[in-house]
């Protein structure tokens, strides 16, 4: 892919994407206008086992495999998702490997076309993938003292 085309995939997905899949709310958010890459999150409901987990705490009790693995976990009521209530978890693809490029404003100033961009659709069927994994925990307990929401 040249710079080209890569900013006219850029200016076509946008910066935001909400879907609902499986019941659960997600969202693909490019983060900020100087660094392009994508990251993608599931809103957890008050009443879900694992709201209010750090998310290297969610590996206790479930193998979560999603690009690049869990890097954020934090309350809603926030620029990735307006309801407080809500626990939001997500991932980034801004690992070795993706392409995660600088700009001013999508003028690409910085990349390395060799790595791979990762775009909506990629992330979307992360997303998918890891509301999968959620819920099929269906039989997991969840440790109330390490939740870090209360």
């Amino acid at each position: 892919m040249n710079i080209k085309e890569l900013q006219g995939l850029i200016a076509k997905e946008g910066k935001r994407k909400e879907f609902n899949y499986k019941g659960m709310h997600c969202i693909i958010l490019r983060p900020h206008d100087e660094i392009i890459h994508l990251c993608g999150y599931v809103c957890l409901p008050k009443e879900h086992k694992l709201h209010g987990l750090y998310y290297d705490d969610i590996y206790k009790y479930v193998d979560i495999k999603v690009h690049g693995g869990l890097t954020y976990s934090e309350r809603g009521g926030n620029v990735v998702h307006q309801n407080k209530e809500d626990w939001v978890i997500g991932f980034d693809c801004a690992h070795l490997g993706d392409l995660a490029v600088l700009s001013s404003h999508y003028g690409i100033t910085h990349t390395v076309l060799k790595d791979t961009y990762r775009d909506m659709d990629f992330v979307e069927q992360e997303l998918q993938n890891l509301v999968d994994q959620i819920q099929s925990m269906k039989d997991c307990i969840v440790l109330p003292t390490l939740k870090i929401d209360e």
